[in-house]
């Protein structure tokens, strides 16, 4: 199958005071945007990458089926009521082979406003047995924070396999390096500049570990779509979009489509 333009971008300026570097990499991406919508971030500083893999990949290969149903989100045990979003996802026969552990921002806490607010889909991370996983809530905390601040660089920016108009076409992995992608909201807000990028994951039969991060917007955060075509006379109402009602339509909808959240 052919491989994908999936360009790697040192995006090690974006850390630093040089506005002329930084404006170099604001370029690269904005140009592998708008082509296949994806590309690799070298050099971002995130030095736990094999660490985090080993932990995650441990408890994965070690947890019990007791320990899933105890962490599983409502889905698939209704009593968890808190527990939408955050938790165990379990195996669906004949629809999805694929187990999940999901956590949402680790500062979530009772004493947080959104959690006691009762803010939709905002919910404190549900955690294995400390003792039979002594490091996994501490490294996933810390990949947390450090995918957060890599998060935060790339957004002050302007294992798959993608579709592009000759089908779908590979990507090869990375090591040492993200493989990035904006997703449907960056296509709206952009008046469609940005296009949310079709892909799949590509099956292979044997075991793999997938570790995707996902940088959401608050639940109330309203955004005004822009476009690049805009000049002082363009005429026509702006479109405002609201987060939490768009993600919650978007997840409704996998739900529907893949029979499983």
């Amino acid at each position: 199958m052919p491989i994908a333009n999936v360009p790697t971008i040192d995006i090690s300026p974006l850390f630093g005071s040089n506005i002329d570097e930084k404006f170099t990499v604001a370029k690269q991406i904005d140009a592998a945007c708008r082509d296949t919508g994806f590309f690799f971030a070298k050099n971002h500083g995130v030095k736990i990458l094999n660490d985090f893999f080993n932990t995650v990949d441990h408890f994965h290969q070690n947890i019990t089926n007791d320990e899933k149903w105890e962490m599983a989100i409502s889905a698939y045990k209704p009593e968890n009521t808190e527990h939408v979003l955050t938790g165990f996802y379990l195996p669906k026969k004949d629809v999805k082979t694929v187990q999940s552990f999901y956590i949402q921002n680790p500062n979530f806490n009772p004493g947080h406003s959104l959690i006691q607010a009762k803010t939709p889909l905002h919910e404190i991370n549900v955690w294995p047995n400390p003792n039979k996983y002594p490091h996994f809530r501490e490294m996933v905390e810390k990949f947390y924070c450090e995918g957060f601040k890599v998060s935060e660089a790339l957004l002050h920016v302007a294992n798959l396999q993608v579709e592009t108009p000759n089908g779908y076409q590979d990507i090869e992995a990375s090591d040492d390096s993200f493989l990035v992608n904006g997703g449907k909201f960056l296509e709206l807000i952009s008046s469609g500049y940005y296009k949310a990028p079709l892909h799949r994951v590509k099956y292979v039969n044997s075991e793999r570990l997938s570790l995707p991060f996902f940088v959401h917007l608050a639940y109330d955060s309203k955004v005004e779509a822009a476009s690049p075509e805009d000049t002082d006379k363009s005429d026509g109402e702006k479109k405002t979009y609201q987060y939490g009602t768009f993600f919650q339509n978007e997840r409704l909808e996998l739900i529907r489509k893949n029979g499983q959240t």
